[in-house]
C-alpha cells in the first residue's frame, strides 16, 4: 500500500530533477501545458485552481527560489528567473504552453511573452498589469518609480522584524477575504527573503512595459480586481479606462474586472477564477 501511494504522488506531482539557481517546478495533471508564475504569496493559494485544472492539463507550477521560505543565497535576479524558467521548457520539451502569472508573476510572465513571442500560446494575467501604477497614476512613470523604489529598500531593510511582521499582518487583510487565505499570504511573505521583497516591489515599480505588450501576438486574458483601485477613491468607469488603456492597440484580449475579489482572485472568486480560465484555455 505504501509503495502504491508513493507511485500515486509521483503521477500527480512531479519535481524537476535539473536544479536550477532561482527556481524548482512541480508538475500536475497531463495534457495541455499551463505554465504558472505565483507572487509573493507562493504557490499554496494555487493549490484549488491547479487541482481543478490539471484533470485537463499539465501545470507547471513555479517556485521562485527566496520566496515563501524557499532560500536563495544568491542576490535577487529576476531576469534570472525568466532565463531558467525558458530553459526548463526547453529541455523539458514543453511546447506552446499557456504562461499565467499573478502579481509579480504576471510581470515576469509578460516580460517573457514580449522577449519570447513564439514560445507561448496564450498569456493569462491575474491582478497584474503592464505598470499597474499608472492605473493609478496616469502620470506616473519609471523615473518616479526607480526613486520609489530606492525609498521603499531604504525603509524596508532598516525596518524592525516587529513593526515588519505588522506592517505585513495589516497589508494582507487587503489582499485577500477569507482569513485563512490571509494567513496563508502572510506567511508566504513573512517567510521570504527581505532582499526579494525588495527586488519584486522594484520591478513592478519602475518597469513600464506597456510599449512592449503592444507587440505580443498571442491572445491574452486579464482577470482583474477593482478593489484596491475603489479603495484609492477610483470610480468603475475610470477602473475600467484604465485598466483598459494599458492594452490598448492590442487585437486579441479579453479584460475582465472583477468587484467581489481582492487580490488573491483565485482563492476569493474561485468559481469566477476557473470559469472564466477554462472558457480562456
Amino acid at each position: 500500500m505504501k509503495k502504491l501511494i508513493i507511485t500515486l504522488l509521483v503521477a500527480v506531482s512531479t519535481i524537476a530533477t535539473q536544479a536550477y539557481n532561482t527556481i524548482s517546478v512541480e508538475r500536475f495533471g497531463k495534457g495541455s501545458p499551463i505554465i504558472i508564475i505565483p507572487g509573493l504569496g507562493g504557490t499554496g493559494v494555487w493549490n484549488s485552481a491547479v487541482k481543478t485544472l490539471s484533470t485537463g492539463n499539465t501545470c507547471y507550477v513555479v517556485s521562485i527560489k527566496g520566496i515563501a521560505g524557499d532560500k536563495n543565497p544568491n542576490d535577487p535576479n529576476f531576469a534570472d528567473v525568466q532565463k531558467d524558467i525558458l530553459d526548463y521548457i526547453q529541455k523539458e520539451k514543453i511546447s506552446n504552453p499557456i504562461i499565467m502569472g499573478h502579481s509579480l508573476g504576471g510581470v515576469i510572465a509578460e516580460q517573457m511573452v514580449i522577449s519570447n513571442p513564439t514560445t507561448f500560446k496564450k498569456l493569462i494575467l491575474v491582478d497584474s498589469y503592464p505598470f499597474s501604477m499608472a492605473i493609478f497614476n496616469p502620470t506616473f512613470t519609471s523615473e518616479i518609480g526607480i526613486i520609489q523604489a530606492e525609498t521603499f529598500k531604504n525603509q524596508l531593510s532598516i525596518l524592525p522584524d516587529q513593526k515588519y511582521l505588522a506592517m505585513w499582518a495589516q497589508k494582507t487583510k487587503d489582499m485577500a477575504t477569507d482569513s485563512t487565505v490571509q494567513k496563508m499570504v502572510y506567511n508566504s511573505i513573512i517567510n521570504s527573503e527581505r532582499k526579494y521583497i525588495i527586488e519584486a516591489q522594484k520591478l513592478v515599480l519602475t518597469n513600464d512595459l506597456r510599449e512592449g505588450i503592444k507587440e505580443v501576438k498571442c491572445p491574452i486574458m486579464v482577470l482583474c480586481s477593482s478593489y484596491v483601485f475603489k479603495k484609492m477613491g477610483l470610480t468603475d468607469d475610470i477602473i475600467k479606462q484604465r485598466v483598459n488603456d494599458q492594452f490598448k492597440d492590442i487585437k486579441d484580449c479579453k479584460i475582465l474586472i472583477n468587484d467581489n475579489a481582492k487580490h488573491f482572485i483565485m482563492q476569493d472568486s474561485k468559481d469566477w477564477f476557473i470559469e472564466n480560465l477554462k472558457k480562456f484555455i
